[in-house]
């Protein structure tokens, strides 16, 4: 995140997270939206891999 790939154990540490629920003021054309919103995709090589990653997109 900004959006990207993270296991369910890195939430809590996550910093876009962490703002978006905070009580701090996010205005329409905060550059924070941007962030949370872009992602880029990685293809997993295997499906081993395919069943460990969880994908988070908000």
């Amino acid at each position: 995140m900004g959006a990207g790939s993270s296991s369910i154990s890195q939430l809590a540490s996550n910093e876009y997270l962490k703002r978006f629920v905070s009580e701090e003021v996010l205005t329409p054309n905060d550059p924070f939206w941007n962030q949370l919103l872009s992602f880029t995709f990685s293809i997993p090589n295997t499906r081993s891999v395919e069943r460990t990653n969880i994908v988070v997109f908000l």
